[in-house]
């Protein structure tokens, strides 16, 4: 089976006729845990650069949907890709607290959070409790992490937001 975009690759010349699509199907969103032997998917490799592979259900197809590198369509695996670009820069404007810091209620850890009825990036602090998000030492660290990947980028990559 081929893709629309092979077949266009192949035969982009060609002219079409009326009624020529008439054929062709949406594809089925496929889950990762729905592949089966002989199915395309895309992963990132350790270059970070995009691969396809046909599922065999062997150990290397198992052991990369495992840590979560297995993607159905190549759309998929480049947003993921930018995902992890965009998490990366943001880290490096981030702070690793340690346990006796999140004890200390004195010190503020700040994190950014995404308001959807005004559609604004917004920053508060926690003094105990915590998120599976980053934290900052300041707003003013968030504003540069920000800044460094861009607000929409922002909003897209690291929120998961989808205006």
């Amino acid at each position: 089976m081929k893709t629309l975009n092979e077949i266009v690759n192949e035969y982009g010349d060609y002219v079409v006729k009326d009624g020529f699509m008439d054929f062709l199907e949406k594809p089925v969103s496929i889950s990762v845990w729905d592949l089966e032997i002989g199915d395309k998917y895309f992963y990132i490799d350790t270059e970070g650069y995009i691969n396809s592979e046909t599922w065999q259900n062997d150990a290397t197809d198992n052991l990369r949907r495992c840590i979560g590198n297995t993607f159905p369509t190549l759309k998929e695996v480049q947003f993921e890709k930018k995902r992890r670009e965009v998490y990366a820069q943001v880290k490096r404007y981030a702070h690793e607290f340690s346990d006796e810091e999140w004890y200390d209620s004195n010190i503020e850890k700040y994190y950014p959070y995404y308001k959807y009825n005004d559609y604004s990036i917004n920053k508060w602090f926690n003094r105990h409790t915590r998120h599976s998000g980053l934290y900052f030492q300041s707003e003013a660290d968030i504003e540069k992490a920000i800044e460094a990947v861009g607000e929409e980028d922002f909003k897209k990559y690291y929120f998961g937001v989808k205006e």
